[in-house]
């Protein structure tokens, strides 16, 4: 409803629709072409040319392949608002940049709401907050964000306050627990993280069997107080 308050009434025809309603108009104006919101279900080739890969055993039947390419099959789409969108990993960094720390989408009254979870709470409003997900405890364990998955798809992006920057993750295959993307974010997160904290050396491993759990070297404190400044400065901290 709050949604549909914002939508022009002289574009319904007998009642309110979704199709009206241009959910771009509160990106970035510089991003407004780079996204596409799904309303209807339609397959995923209207809107990309990636194939998307369904290798779960609850998709497909056991007796099939575990390998259906879903970019022709409708109703892999088969949410409304938010939960269908379609970007490339690099605009999805920068939407999640604005969003956690240049506050462009939401006031920063708002992202507080989002981030500010309890310690035994896993969700803010609208985000997952994690704490060790990363294979670090503390400040360098902590991020924000959300997983997304679709039939055949499945992505995550992620926002470290510590050191204020963003991964972004897209993957054109669908496996139960998701174990590309947690063990690819694993890896990822802690490669750059100890290049930004001067550290030489950075070990990590991901069990999955079935979910996943991600171990690493410890990142500790920084050597100097001054080589994360120096090396990112905050104002260009996007990484994709």
């Amino acid at each position: 409803m709050l949604l549909a308050s914002k939508t022009d009434p002289e574009t319904w025809d007998t009642s309110p629709s979704w199709d009206s309603f241009d959910q771009g108009m509160y990106l970035p104006s510089h991003l407004r072409e780079e996204f596409d919101f799904v309303t209807k279900s339609s397959p995923p080739q209207v809107f990309t040319e990636v194939h998307g890969y369904d290798r779960t055993g609850y998709n497909v039947a056991a007796s099939d392949v575990q390998n259906h390419d879903n970019v022709a099959t409708v109703g892999v789409f088969s949410g409304w608002t938010a939960s269908n969108m379609v970007a490339s990993p690099s605009a999805v960094a920068d939407l999640t940049w604005e969003i956690y720390r240049e506050h462009y989408v939401a006031p920063q009254e708002y992202v507080a709401m989002m981030t500010e979870g309890s310690k035994l709470k896993k969700y803010g409003l609208a985000t997952q907050i994690n704490r060790n997900i990363m294979g670090q405890q503390g400040r360098y364990g902590e991020s924000y964000g959300h997983f997304g998955a679709t039939y055949g798809y499945q992505s995550i992006i992620q926002y470290f306050p510590e050191l204020d920057f963003v991964i972004t993750i897209a993957s054109n295959i669908e496996v139960e627990y998701e174990p590309q993307i947690k063990d690819s974010i694993c890896f990822a997160y802690n490669e750059v993280a100890a290049l930004l904290l001067g550290r030489d050396e950075m070990t990590c491993s991901c069990d999955c069997s079935p979910d996943c759990h991600c171990h690493c070297s410890p990142l500790g404190e920084p050597a100097t107080s001054g080589q994360f400044t120096s090396a990112v400065p905050k104002s260009d901290g996007i990484l994709v």
